[in-house]
């Protein structure tokens, strides 16, 4: 078993910074749907899915104005469960900028 490593930073459409979702797809660290892109993205290991879940960090990096409330939330998918994530967000009253993702596991 190998250790396997995707990282990257999502920045929100501008018009979904509030309120949006993204699908990344863990194998080639692309986003494949949703509402935002992917910048510096980065991994390590082999190129296969995840044999059970992994290790993740998801967080809010930066954000505009005095929110009231902030949600981010993620979900695997995918035909083994850990093909693909979707990382959504809803923000009240101001704006999400970056949202930063860190996975970690055996492939």
């Amino acid at each position: 078993m190998a250790l396997r490593i995707v990282s990257g930073l999502l920045m929100p459409d501008p018009d979904h910074r509030d309120n949006g979702s993204a699908t990344i797809e863990l194998i080639s660290n692309d986003v494949i749907a949703g509402d935002a892109h992917a910048y510096e993205k980065s991994e390590y290991g082999g190129n296969s899915h995840y044999d059970s879940e992994p290790c993740k960090a998801i967080s809010i990096r930066y954000f505009d104005g005095q929110p009231d409330s902030i949600n981010l939330t993620d979900r695997f998918e995918g035909g083994n469960g850990f093909d693909k994530v979707v990382i959504s967000w809803n923000c009240n009253g101001g704006e999400i900028k970056e949202i930063t993702y860190l996975f970690a596991g055996e492939e």
